[in-house]
């Protein structure tokens, strides 16, 4: 479900930027000057802390628009901001042979957030060739509004077994900010980035899984990070 969301969004941006392209009353001469764009991206996310036994890295998505200082400008320092959709989570590396429906781990944990970058950009070079090249400082605050823990080696949702009439979060805080490091690289109309998001958030709200292993529920930390790499359109 969380990936078909990401999948339709990313269509959507993807259809909206491409009619802007092939708009014929838009010239280059505007498209040199524009200050916002939109973004898809995928990276590899994990979780840390001393509550959750084992993460591995998790494959997600992204999908989003940004906004940002005239590039034309000779300015050092320039903000950049957006609005993101993001499909992140971890891998947790606890399956076991003797798995079973009522007695198995859990393997993965799958967050579904909004997320608002807000960054200064750092000039590297004067603009030349219509390249922006750019190092990027900030932090992220997230809405983490949906949350899944999957469970054995299959992965199987485990909020289905206990909530048979509506799904409920997990017991993480729904609120997160995050320290950002990035680079970018933006063109006329295309560009990439890459960027290194670290939880400075302790997620934990009372957290604990029953029946599932490892035992959780002992107050520990939980935090997020992720590796991204975005397009830029």
């Amino acid at each position: 479900m969380m990936k078909r969301l990401v999948l339709l969004l990313v269509l959507t941006a993807l259809g909206c930027r491409l009619g802007i392209a092939q708009d014929p009353g838009v010239d280059r001469e505007w498209e040199q000057r524009q200050n916002f764009g939109l973004k898809m991206g995928l990276g590899f996310n994990s979780m840390y802390g001393g509550e959750l036994r084992n993460p591995r890295p998790l494959l997600g998505y992204s999908t989003g628009f940004f906004w940002h200082g005239d590039p034309l400008k000779k300015r050092k320092w320039d903000p950049q901001m957006g609005l993101d959709l993001r499909l992140r989570g971890s891998n947790f590396a606890n399956a076991r042979p003797t798995d079973t429906v009522i007695n198995s781990a859990y393997t993965r944990i799958s967050l579904l957030s909004l997320d608002a970058p807000l960054m200064m950009n750092f000039r590297l070079k004067p603009q030349k060739k219509d390249q922006y090249r750019c190092l990027q400082l900030g932090v992220v605050a997230s809405l983490n509004f949906r949350s899944v823990v999957f469970k054995g080696p299959n992965r199987i949702p485990a909020q289905a077994d206990v909530f048979l009439d509506r799904w409920e979060n997990l017991p993480l805080h729904p609120l997160e900010n995050s320290l950002h490091l990035g680079y970018q690289s933006r063109g006329n109309a295309t560009g990439v980035q890459w960027a290194l998001n670290w939880g400075v958030t302790d997620l934990n709200d009372n957290f604990a899984l029953e029946g599932l292993a490892p035992v959780t529920g002992t107050g520990k930390r939980i935090s997020t990070w992720s590796l991204q790499f975005g397009l830029l359109f």
